[in-house]
C-alpha cells in the first residue's frame, strides 16, 4: 500500500472523530451542526451572523480592521460561496474552536503524518522478512536458478536439478532483516492513545496487569480538560448567540469516559447535556 494511500485512511477517520466531538441543536433552518464543526475544524472561528439573502447563517471568518484594547479584532470578513460580508463583531458572534483560533486540522494532521509513516514501515518490514537472496552465478545458470526460487516460492517440498547444470558453482546470499513489527505496532499504539486523548475519548486498555483506578482517573482528567478547551468557547458562543439573536441554541459533548472503581466494578462516567457527570 502506498503510504499516501495510508495516510489518507487514517486522515480521514480521525477527521471524522473529531468532526463529532460535539453536536449543536435547535440550529437555524438549513445551518447543520457538522457544517459549524467542519469550518471550526478547518479555519479555526466561525461567525453567526444574520444575513440579508440567506437569514442566520453560520460561516468561516477572518480579522479585518482595527482591533480593541485587547487586540480583538472589530470586525470579520466573509468570503465564502455566494456571499461576501464584511461583519462588525456587534451585529454577530464569533465562535473559536479553541483560545488559541486553531484548525482541529492542524494536530490531526501531524498524528496521521505520524502514524502513516509507522503503518508504512510495518509494511516494509513484513515484507523483508521473505528474505530476499543474492545469488551469484553465471549467465548460462541464471534462468535455471530463477526456475529454482520461483518452485522455492510455490512451496514445492523437492526441487530437482540436473548434475550438468553446474549448480555448484552458484553462491546464494541471504539478507537477514530484524523483526520490529511489534515494537512499531507499540509506537502506533502511542501514537494513537495521544490523537484518542486529545479528541476526548477512552484509550485506557488494560494489558498484563489491571490498571489502578488512579491510573484511570487520570487519564479521563486529562481526556476531559482536552475536550473542556473547545468546549467552552462553543459554550460561551451558544450563550451569546441566543442572547443576541433570541434563539435556543445549544452545544453538547459526545464523549463518554470510563470513571474509577465502585464496588470492585470499573464504572463509567457518561457527560450529561448539562455536563454533569452521572455513573
Amino acid at each position: 500500500m502506498k503510504k499516501d494511500d495510508i495516510f489518507m485512511r487514517l486522515y480521514t477517520h480521525y477527521k471524522m472523530l473529531a468532526l463529532n466531538m460535539f453536536t449543536w441543536e435547535n440550529l437555524p433552518d438549513k445551518l447543520e451542526s457538522r457544517h459549524i464543526e467542519k469550518f471550526l475544524y478547518e479555519y479555526g472561528q466561525v461567525i453567526f451572523y444574520d444575513n440579508k439573502t440567506f437569514g442566520k447563517v453560520c460561516l468561516p471568518c477572518s480579522p479585518t480592521g482595527a482591533l480593541n484594547i485587547y487586540s480583538e479584532p472589530i470586525s470579520v470578513i466573509v468570503n465564502s460561496y455566494l456571499i461576501h460580508d464584511t461583519i462588525p463583531l456587534a451585529e454577530g458572534v464569533r465562535i473559536l474552536n479553541n483560545d488559541l483560533i486553531i484548525p482541529t486540522d492542524f494536530y490531526i494532521r501531524q498524528y496521521a503524518e505520524k502514524m502513516s509513516e509507522v503503518e508504512y514501515a510495518i509494511d516494509v518490514n513484513v515484507k523483508q522478512q521473505k528474505f530476499p537472496f543474492f545469488v551469484e552465478t553465471d549467465k548460462k545458470n541464471e534462468y535455471t536458478m530463477k526456475q529454482v526460487f520461483t518452485q522455492k516460492d510455490e512451496g514445492q517440498p523437492y526441487i530437482y536439478a540436473n548434475k550438468k547444470l553446474g549448480i555448484g558453482e552458484t553462491t546464494v546470499h541471504t539478507l537477514a532483516v530484524p523483526y520490529v513489527v511489534d515494537k512499531l505496532n507499540e509506537y502506533k499504539y502511542e501514537l494513537e492513545r495521544e490523537i484518542l486523548t486529545f479528541l476526548g475519548l477512552n484509550n485506557t486498555v488494560e494489558k498484563e496487569e489491571r490498571l489502578l483506578v488512579d491510573e484511570i482517573n487520570s487519564n479521563n482528567d486529562f481526556i476531559e480538560r482536552n475536550v473542556e478547551i473547545m468546549y467552552k468557547n462553543r459554550q460561551y458562543a451558544c450563550e451569546q448567540i441566543n442572547k443576541i439573536f433570541g434563539t435556543n441554541i445549544r452545544v453538547i459533548k459526545n464523549n463518554t469516559v470510563k470513571g474509577g472503581e465502585k464496588d470492585g466494578e470499573v464504572q463509567y462516567r457518561t457527560k450529561n447535556d448539562k455536563g454533569d457527570s452521572e455513573l
